[in-house]
């Protein structure tokens, strides 16, 4: 209760299909609330998306499934819809809250929660999302959290979850379908 974590980062991803390179510029913070509840979140405040496999300025005034340069679909949870080589720009803010159940700082064997997390679309407009900033898609979930210290040298942890994802942003009103 009471304590405050802030986080700041950079992380590098890669994606197939499409040959996307995705780094990511998070801050985020998390408070404890009461002694065992938490809420925490981070938004990615800077995202650059490169793309060596698509087709690009395929000025589609709607969103459309990214495609290779030879017209096949190419779709991708992470950028649905690129259409241009790179992109920099805002992404999406991640908010969640956990329930701590068992701890070992209050004498638990192992330290236990449970979590419930979320992702707000940072862009849902046609040039964010044919830029590949964000997918568009609200996400949600829950996961199981373990972990245990062993001779207070070495921890290890055990994360079990689910995340629901939305269809991206305008895809139900695209007149087009997968083969």
């Amino acid at each position: 209760q009471g304590e405050t974590n802030f986080t700041f980062g950079y992380d590098m991803f890669h994606r197939a299909p499409g040959k996307l390179t995705v780094g990511r510029v998070p801050v985020g913070a998390a408070v404890g609330l009461f002694d065992r509840f938490e809420l925490f979140g981070a938004w990615d405040i800077q995202r650059h998306i490169t793309a060596d496999n698509i087709g690009t300025n395929r000025g589609y005034s709607e969103p459309y499934p990214a495609t290779t340069p030879g017209g096949v679909i190419s779709f991708t949870q992470v950028a649905p819809f690129m259409d241009v080589p790179s992109a920099t720009g805002r992404s999406d803010v991640h908010l969640g809250v956990k329930l701590n159940i068992l701890s070992e700082r209050r004498g638990d064997n192992l330290s236990m929660a449970l979590t419930g997390f979320g992702t707000l679309p940072g862009q849902r407009n046609i040039n964010g999302l044919n830029r590949g900033l964000s997918s568009g898609a609200y996400q949600g979930g829950f996961a199981w959290l373990l972990s245990k210290t062993v001779a207070d040298a070495v921890r290890f942890h055990f994360n079990m979850g689910t995340n629901l994802v939305a269809s991206p942003s305008g895809i139900e009103d695209i007149p087009w379908q997968l083969a």
